[in-house]
């Protein structure tokens, strides 16, 4: 679980409402990995640099943010 599939350079809204979120929940970057069940490096990825994850790691994301994919992805507020 967790490899990237697509690479866009910098933060992105799907990457900005990610760490919102999780900072919000109050998850530190280790640990939201580690529920999530990949690397750190794949979330500082997301959050900061535009990769986007595979979509059971999407899922995983959101499930523990207690969020709508729709939400993440930025298609609703």
């Amino acid at each position: 679980m967790g490899a990237a599939f697509a690479y866009k350079p910098g933060a992105t809204p799907f990457g900005d409402r990610l760490k919102k979120e999780r900072i919000r929940r109050g998850f530190k970057v280790q640990e939201f990995a580690d529920r999530v069940g990949i690397d750190v490096s794949q979330v500082t990825g997301i959050e900061n640099r535009g990769v986007y994850p595979r979509f059971d790691t999407f899922v995983a994301m959101a499930v523990l943010l207690e969020c709508s994919l729709d939400y993440l992805a930025g298609l609703e507020d």
